[in-house]
Parts: structure tokens; sequence; C-alpha cells
């Protein structure tokens, strides 16, 4: 018979990472909206090539850059919601892993309480049901390629200029002609994943949404013949439609985006910064 000061032990345990997990959820989420906003603007200035071509890129670019360069908005928006979003995402992951160990060496005892834990998590935060199969994976692809791109175009650059703020497409234009393997599979990759990942992560922050406000207890969904769960988890095809539609919308960005490096690799002719260009990418590789 298993040792009950062992077993409230692990109770107590279980207790608190769930609480933990609570949190760091709301953490997350919170830093995923903040850095979203940063990712449509950002976005939105390299799909403009599309549009108007490289031109009209480096003049929305330019145009942009206070709105998420701000000296005090850079910190929130761009660079403190990135590290918030990733520290919870891995300390998530971190708390998942404890639990499967714990459900493959624990007793049944400590093993039912700790299943009821994670099933709890999974149930609340509907991960699983409302995005994505790959949206965690794309998450942690993210997390080098970002810090490689950030680097990239704004560390290099305050490291070389002790400012970034002028540098429009050309300084990626020119990696994307002389340094095609690098820069090609570093932003086609980036933007697909990224792509995918804001897709499903803004469908998930909608659906969370919308099902807090529209949760019910069991009774009611059982008198009035509704079709959705309490946790807002529809128990029809319309899941399956809407996963349809986020992965259209996915490879449509991803689309988007590699015509966008394509056109701005291919327009830039004149890059008066060339030779300064080379130098900063030779920090790079």
């Amino acid at each position: 018979m298993p040792d009950k000061r062992l077993f409230d032990s692990t109770q107590g345990t279980v207790s608190l990472l769930t609480k933990t997990y609570r949190l760091l959820t709301k953490a997350q989420n919170a830093s995923a909206v903040a850095f979203s906003t940063f990712a449509v603007i950002h976005g939105a200035q390299v799909l403009v090539a599309n549009v108007g071509g490289t031109r009209s890129a480096n003049r929305w670019i330019i145009l942009g850059r206070p709105f998420y360069q701000d000296e005090h908005l850079e910190g929130l928006l761009v660079t403190g919601s990135a590290v918030v979003h990733v520290v919870t995402s891995l300390s998530k992951l971190t708390i998942r892993y404890y639990w499967r160990r714990r459900k493959l060496s624990a007793p049944s005892a400590e093993a039912a309480s700790t299943d009821k834990a994670t099933e709890k998590n999974s149930s609340s935060a509907q991960l699983s049901t409302n995005t994505l199969p790959y949206h965690r994976w794309t998450g942690y692809v993210l997390i080098p390629l970002v810090g490689i791109h950030y680097y990239l175009v704004r560390s290099i650059p305050l490291q070389y200029y002790g400012d970034s703020s002028f540098i429009d497409f050309g300084y990626i234009a020119w990696g994307l002609q002389n340094k095609p393997i690098f820069t090609y599979t570093l932003h086609t990759t980036l933007g697909i994943a990224a792509s995918y990942h804001f897709v499903s992560g803004l469908s998930y922050l909608f659906r969370r949404r919308k099902s807090k406000s529209n949760q019910q207890s069991p009774e009611k969904l059982y008198k009035s013949g509704s079709s959705t769960l309490a946790s807002g988890v529809p128990l029809s095809n319309s899941s399956s439609t809407k996963n349809w539609i986020q992965k259209g919308l996915a490879t449509t960005l991803s689309i988007g985006f590699i015509a966008s490096i394509m056109i701005i690799g291919r327009e830039t002719k004149k890059i008066p910064l060339r030779l300064d260009f080379e130098q900063m990418y030779k920090r790079m590789i």
C-alpha cells in the first residue's frame, strides 16, 4: 500500500503544477497577442511587394518601423513578448514531460491524480482541437529562425552602424543575390513556419475567447439541443471544415511570402551599401 504522506505530497505537487500551467497559458496567450501586433505590421511590409514591388515594400518598411522599433514599444511588442512566449511555451513543455514521466513511473493512485491534472489542462487549453496538427512543432522551429533573423537584420546593423532604422530590403536582397542558399532557406522557412503558426494560433485564441463567452452547463446544452460541448468544442464536422480553411489561409500566406522574397531578390538592382552589407553578412556566415 502506497505511503499516504508520499501520495499527499504528490497530489500537492500536481496541484501546484496545474495552477502553474494555467498561469503559463495565460501569459503565453497574452504574449502571443502582443507579438501578433508586430507580426501583422511586419508581415504586411513584406507581402506588399506582391502588389507594388520592392519600391512599395521599402516605403512600407520605413513607414512601419516607428510602430515596433520605438524605444518603449520594441521591448513590449517584439523582444519582450517573444521571450515571454518562448519561456512559457518551453516551461509548459517541461511540465507536460514531467506529467508523462509520472504517469509511466508512478503507482496507480498517483498516476490517476496525474492523469486528471493532465486531462484537465488539455481540455481547458483545447490545443489539439483548436489548432492545426503541427502548431507546437512550428513554434519550436520558429525559435532559432526568429533568433537568426533578428540577429541578422537588427543586431548586426546596430553593431555596424549604431542604428538600423534606415536599412531597407536592399539588405535582404544583397543576401538573396550573394548568399542565396542561406538567405532563401532562412526566409522561406521563416515565412512558411510563421504563416502556419500565426494562422493556427490566432484561430485558437478566437475560439478560446468564443468558447468562454458561450460556455454553458451540460444541462442547459442538453435542454437546448445544442451540438456544442461546455468547453466550446463543436461535435459536428464544422471543426474539420475550419481546419481546412486554416490550412488554406496558411498556404496562401506562405506562397505570398515566398513570392515577395523572390520579387525582392530579383527586382533590387542598385544596392548602394553593398560593400557594407558584404561585411555585415560575414559576421553571420
